[in-house]
């Protein structure tokens, strides 16, 4: 995903990857403003997919989030 992001040209992120199992996990998201989260992580931790700004990480639609976060970095 991050490839995938800097090939489409934002490269102007702060991008982390954090694990669903850390310690600080919900911390280290709080300190984010958009966090995408992969099957596996919400299987390790289902309630992160409440939170308000963890959206799931699918590669279909928008290609990994790319659309969405184009538009945040645009405006």
């Amino acid at each position: 995903m991050i490839n995938d992001l800097y090939n489409a040209g934002i490269t102007q992120l702060d991008i982390r990857t954090i694990e669903a199992n850390h310690a600080e996990v919900f911390d280290l998201i709080a300190s984010c403003d958009v966090v995408y989260i992969s099957k596996p992580g919400y299987m390790v931790k289902p309630h992160l997919l409440t939170l308000p700004k963890v959206k799931e990480f699918q590669e279909i639609p928008d290609h990994h989030g790319i659309n969405e976060l184009r538009k945040l970095v645009t405006h």
